[in-house]
């Protein structure tokens, strides 16, 4: 079976005060999806905040590969990439409209729910 790493850096930084070596485990070729724990280990349920945190502490992973860990990893993850996590036809993705990934307080407008 497929193994992956899923991270949840907002719950890190809550517990632990630190992240793990994510460039390390994106240099290996590890499958890495994105999670958010819970509200017990973190402030919000909210996977862009979780990006903005990785972007944030790790700079140099490009966007398109953090987008990618949040969609398609994720739903391969929960064995859903059938249904969601990427566009293609008779696919049911969900879009989002987001201003501004890189501002603090970006917003995400859903433009159409799973």
């Amino acid at each position: 079976p497929q193994v992956f790493w899923c991270l949840c850096p907002n719950a890190n930084l809550y517990i632990e005060n630190h992240l793990p070596d994510v460039l390390q485990l994106h240099k290996r070729g590890v499958t890495i999806c994105v999670g958010t724990d819970s509200l017990a280990s973190n402030s919000r349920l909210n996977i862009l905040s979780e990006l903005q945190t990785l972007k944030k502490h790790f700079p140099a992973l490009p966007w398109e590969t953090l987008l990618r860990w949040a969609t398609a990893h994720g739903a391969t993850a929960l064995q859903m990439q059938d249904h969601i996590g990427k566009l293609e036809a008779g696919m049911k993705p969900g879009l989002l409209h987001i201003k501004d990934l890189d501002a603090p307080n970006a917003e995400a407008t859903v433009l159409m729910p799973c």
